[in-house]
């Protein structure tokens, strides 16, 4: 039997990271994602955030948002369905390098066309300088190496004219039990294993603390959140 360990993060990698499958499963996984974010509290993470940030949004401007590591596109659709009750103008491109996650985003969402979507990697973000408000980002840092965490966040800097927010999963014992519990209720393999695994590559706060030292993006700060979630968020000094 495997010995779990939680000391560092794993670097095992998620069938998801490489998938080649049937459609149908990836399409399964992520209905199932988009549970675990609704229930356990990612949606509201970012959420949080962005309805601090508004305050201080010029009236009548349009805010634009990227999303990385978009898949489910459940976080876009939440922030378009929170702008409309408030009457904001918002525009959220979802990006993500999967034809898959793409293709069933893009049959989910035909009624929000405020949300655009983009197939590329976040490495290297076809845009230019400051060409959105906020870049954000969930359930896509622990597919990471550190090498290229520090890359990611550069990217969204150059890109972010306001701010960045990033919600991602803390690596403790019950969260990855929680997990394991849940993943039981699924036949889904991909699921299955990719749940679990999304803890034993989750971080522990220093991690995250000594990765903002490595960006040099002091305008970011750690919170912890409900559900064994994180959030790294910040707006730039003004």
């Amino acid at each position: 039997m495997k010995m779990i360990s939680l000391k560092s993060r794993s670097k095992e990698e998620e069938i998801m990271d490489g998938f080649s499958g049937d459609p149908a499963d990836i399409e399964h996984a992520y209905r199932l994602i988009e549970k675990v974010n609704r229930f356990l509290g990612g949606t509201r993470v970012v959420l949080r955030y962005l309805k601090r940030y508004s305050r201080r949004w010029p009236a009548g401007a349009t805010i634009r948002i990227l999303d990385l590591g978009s898949g489910a596109t459940d976080i876009p659709r939440a922030i378009v369905d929170w702008a409309r009750k408030k009457n904001l103008k918002i525009r959220v491109f979802a990006l993500d390098i999967l034809a898959e996650a793409l293709r069933y985003s893009r049959n989910k969402l035909r009624d929000y066309p405020e949300i655009r979507f983009v197939q590329a990697s976040a490495l290297d973000l076809p845009f230019g300088k400051e060409s959105f408000d906020y870049v954000i980002s969930s359930m896509f840092f622990h597919h990471l190496d550190e090498e290229l965490l520090v890359k990611v966040l550069g990217e969204a800097d150059r890109t972010a004219r306001r701010g960045i927010i990033v919600n991602d999963l803390l690596r403790y014992w019950r969260a990855y039990l929680w997990i394991l519990f849940f993943s039981c209720f699924t036949k889904n393999r991909m699921f299955k294993k990719d749940a679990p695994l999304s803890v034993l590559k989750g971080f522990r706060p220093r991690e995250i603390r000594t990765l903002i030292q490595k960006t040099s993006l002091r305008y970011l700060k750690f919170h912890y959140h409900f559900g064994h979630r994180f959030a790294l968020t910040g707006e730039r000094p003004a």
